[in-house]
């Protein structure tokens, strides 16, 4: 039987490993917010919580030993330099299964898990197992964003492992996209056929604050990179068009390095900007929403979080997606949003400050579309949680439910 609990709401159980930058855990923490309305959030955080982000207060947030990886070898390593991997590994599996028996949740969030964090796959097996053999049995879900990445060596055994892992540990995958977005038939392709209903939820937007909604536009570009821990490229290309871009546009720049931008790159960017007039450097912002607002046009890289903000936003957008082996998924948001209208695409093979001056102008000069995309996936993924968990019986709209 299950622990009694001192809240009244059942307890939800969520696991985010964000290993590079900082969008898993935004996106989750967004999700969070929502899904503590009716269920008492037990959040288990992998990573680094870099600073200026904000945690939502209705949660109960569980750090453990932060592991991330490299950008570029995708090597693990321990983020607390008392540890190492293997310590803070060991730590972090034991730490997991003590969450799981002290609260006994009725439901199990896993973010991408097994889509990817296959690195972790040894912390999260054990409490999959455990959860599936409980009665009456944990509900599990696992928490995925629109588009996957599909350039692994192995990416045929991979999907038929993740497949296989789906079908035995979970009830649904929830995919927070619009399916006339995206679908998951188009980047998930698995020999083992899929077992387990897939539910659209729409996009996990943030809430736009009502006093920016009101904030006329100022002529200024706003230059961002998500958490920055691959943006020093874009941030200096900005800095070096900055003269031609106001000489021809008359748009002062903004850029936002992140709190994941190395120190020594951040302080190169100052050195940079110290002579230019028209320029603000800023190092984190507590949320980029309420700027993106206030601002003519965006340049930004592409990743899941920052999409959402700027389509929330409605401003003039150019992206400049990171992009390079074993990381396509910012790309291919990218064309899907352009070739929807929503923004415009400047590839970074030919990234310098001339394309980037002459996009801007071609930008300021243009028509912004407005999109239809549904944009309410954390309401909806609560809705389908609560009924999945309740009713068994509970069946989603046909529109709403992938076969592949």
């Amino acid at each position: 039987m299950k622990t009694m609990h001192k809240t009244p709401k059942p307890t939800l159980l969520f696991y985010c490993q964000h290993s590079i930058g900082m969008g898993h855990l935004v996106r989750s923490f967004r999700l969070v917010k929502v899904l503590a309305r009716q269920y008492h959030i037990v959040f288990i955080n992998g990573g680094r919580i870099p600073e200026g982000i904000e945690q939502p207060e209705n949660i109960q947030l569980e750090n453990i030993p932060p592991v991330g990886m490299t950008a570029d070898s995708h090597v693990l390593m321990s983020q607390d330099s008392r540890y190492s991997v293997e310590q803070a590994k060991q730590m972090r599996q034991q730490s997991i299964m003590r969450l799981w028996q002290q609260f006994k949740p009725e439901v199990i969030v896993i973010e991408l898990f097994p889509f990817g964090r296959k690195k972790f796959a040894d912390e999260l097996l054990p409490l999959l197992e455990a959860a599936q053999q409980d009665t009456p049995q944990t509900k599990i879900f696992c928490s995925l964003r629109d588009i996957l990445v599909r350039t692994r060596h192995d990416q045929q055994r991979f999907e038929n492992k993740a497949s296989t892992r789906l079908n035995r540990y979970f009830d649904a995958v929830l995919l927070h996209c619009d399916p006339a977005f995206a679908t998951l038939a188009e980047s998930f392709k698995p020999d083992t056929p899929l077992q387990i209903p897939v539910y659209h939820t729409g996009f996990i937007a943030p809430i736009m604050p009502t006093s920016a909604l009101k904030t006329a536009r100022e002529a200024r570009i706003i230059v961002s990179a998500g958490g920055g821990s691959v943006g020093n490229a874009l941030f200096q290309t900005a800095l070096a068009a900055q003269a031609m871009i106001w000489q021809q546009t008359k748009l002062k720049m903004t850029i936002v390095a992140g709190p994941f931008l190395p120190e020594t790159e951040w302080q190169a960017l100052k050195q940079q900007a110290a002579n230019k007039k028209h320029v603000t450097l800023v190092r984190t912002v507590a949320g980029l929403l309420p700027l993106l607002r206030q601002c003519e046009i965006s340049v930004s890289q592409c990743g899941y979080n920052t999409t959402m903000e700027l389509l929330q936003s409605g401003i003039k957008a150019l992206v400049v997606p990171f992009h390079c082996f074993g990381e396509n998924e910012q790309m291919n948001r990218a064309k899907r949003l352009q070739k929807a209208g929503a923004i415009q695409l400047l590839d970074p093979s030919v990234l310098s400050p001339q394309t980037l001056t002459q996009a801007i102008i071609e930008l300021q000069q243009g028509i912004t579309t407005p999109h239809a995309l549904a944009m309410q996936g954390a309401e909806k993924t609560l809705n389908i949680i609560t009924k999945l968990s309740n009713k068994s019986h509970y069946k989603p709209p046909l529109a709403q439910k992938v076969v592949i």
